[in-house]
């Protein structure tokens, strides 16, 4: 475990994947894992980021359902 996070690659991957799931707007560009979309070899911090995007955005939609929708 303390390798998770040591380089900016791989939190700089993890921000872009959560960002372009939070965001309201369609992702910018495109990535694979075999491209190198700033990402480096780090594409599956980019996918963990996307995951914890979701799980994010489904407790932000379920706090908001719950507060407005009583």
């Amino acid at each position: 475990m303390s390798t998770l996070f040591d380089d900016y690659r791989e939190r700089h991957a993890f921000i872009v994947g959560l960002g372009e799931v939070l965001a309201p707007w369609p992702a910018r560009l495109t990535p694979s894992a075999q491209t190198d979309f700033d990402i480096g070899g780090e594409y599956h911090y980019y996918q963990a980021g996307r995951g914890t995007a979701v799980i994010v955005f489904v407790a932000i939609a379920a706090t908001l359902a719950k507060l407005f929708l009583r």
